[in-house]
């Protein structure tokens, strides 16, 4: 039940977040947030996935998984944070049940 909602507000998220990101000043030019959060918060890109129309999803973690951001980035080539943290965890190979890595 959790992985189907889980999937169901990413899928809404995703859609809508162009449409209220436009016009807010924390998005910029991709290459200065590349900088920009490099040299803020030493992240550099762990991932990156093609979501539609060249618009692109990426994950920049700081060494050792300190902090990390999610991005989206529209095919005009402006990226804005979708959400940042704390104490990322590269799981590899990916898991195959989702119960073992969310409680509940």
């Amino acid at each position: 039940m959790f992985y189907s909602f889980f999937w169901i507000v990413l899928a809404v998220i995703l859609v809508t977040w162009p449409l209220a990101v436009q016009g807010q000043s924390f998005c910029m030019k991709h290459s200065d947030f590349v900088v920009t959060i490099a040299k803020e918060f030493q992240e550099t890109l762990a991932g990156h996935g093609i979501l539609s129309d060249k618009q692109v999803l990426a994950v920049f973690v700081s060494p050792r998984g300190a902090t990390f951001t999610v991005t989206f980035t529209t095919s005009e080539g402006i990226t804005c944070p979708i959400v940042a943290g704390h104490d990322w965890q590269n799981i590899s190979p990916p898991r195959t049940n989702m119960k073992a890595s969310y409680p509940g």
